[in-house]
């Protein structure tokens, strides 16, 4: 999936990936909200950023066309999105740095 969105959108980038609950938990202790239940936990969403010059909204539209089904929110300045029987998300940003 991530690789495939990387082909569709130029310049996209990605900001998380899978999580575990105790990295979820690290995230809501430095003040970010997760939810309790989220996608991440399950390898079933990512969070993005555009390409330099573009807009979260811009984003979520090229996503929408690329899985007219991927579920969107515009949260905490970037665009989450899930996706139907997808539970491969990788382990980006602060999950890749703790080496899980």
């Amino acid at each position: 999936m991530k690789a495939d969105l990387e082909r569709a959108i130029p310049g996209i980038r990605f900001t998380s990936g899978f999580r575990t609950p105790e990295y979820n938990e690290s995230l809501r202790a430095r003040g970010y909200n997760p939810a309790k239940n989220s996608e991440h936990l399950d390898g079933a969403a990512l969070d993005m950023l555009p390409p330099p010059g573009k807009s979260l909204g811009w984003l979520r539209a090229q996503v929408k066309r690329y899985d007219p089904k991927a579920r969107t929110l515009i949260h905490d300045g970037h665009l989450h999105a899930g996706f139907d029987d997808y539970y491969g998300a990788p382990a980006l940003g602060g999950m890749a740095e703790a080496g899980r």
